[in-house]
């Protein structure tokens, strides 16, 4: 498995955690940091990579760190 495959997994996985955890839908998230819900949508199921602009704005919006959405 590549690097690169395992970062977005993890990342992948954590908006799924954190998206459960604050009772918060892909659709509230992609409001809140100003995305298409479908690019969000993609970004979950691994099939779109996210800048890095948008993982600092999820993990503002789940107030964490980014380096926490990759663990």
């Amino acid at each position: 498995m590549s690097n690169m495959k395992t970062i977005h997994e993890k990342l992948s996985k954590n908006i799924k955690y954190f998206l459960k955890k604050n009772k918060m839908t892909m659709e509230a998230l992609s409001f809140e940091i100003d995305i298409n819900k479908a690019h969000v949508s993609r970004i979950i199921s691994c099939q779109r990579q996210a800048s890095l602009d948008v993982v600092q704005k999820i993990a503002d919006v789940f107030e964490v760190k980014v380096d926490r959405m990759f663990k």
